[in-house]
């Protein structure tokens, strides 16, 4: 159940930005649409390197489907979505994957696992 949290100063986003960025997730995980969440936190008091230009913090959490060997391709996905939809340059983006065990995640009134 994939969790794609964003922290952003980009007050305005495009009306279609939850449900690309939906379709992205799912894609790249391989995981069903409707179990992906989309949080966007817009607007908010933010600054990298000490500068308000548009940037951003996101935080990706997965039961699965994350680890060394796919979270770069992942990084560069999200980058250019990003930069895409809310022009965060890739250098004003911090990425976090957390890959979640399935004994630590509910959906649907109970574990994953």
């Amino acid at each position: 159940m994939p969790q794609f949290d964003l922290t952003t100063n980009v007050k305005d986003l495009p009306a279609n930005f939850h449900k690309e960025t939906t379709e992205l997730v799912a894609q790249l995980l391989g995981k069903p649409s409707m179990v992906v969440a989309v949080h966007v936190n817009a607007g908010a008091q933010l600054t990298f390197g000490g500068t308000d230009e548009n940037c951003g913090i996101l935080h990706l959490y997965s039961a699965g489907q994350l680890g060394p060997q796919k979270n770069n391709s992942y990084a560069k996905s999200f980058s250019e979505h990003l930069e895409k939809h809310l022009k965060i340059p890739s250098g004003r983006l911090l990425i976090f994957f957390h890959d979640i065990a399935r004994s630590d995640c509910a959906w649907n009134g109970k574990t994953l696992a």
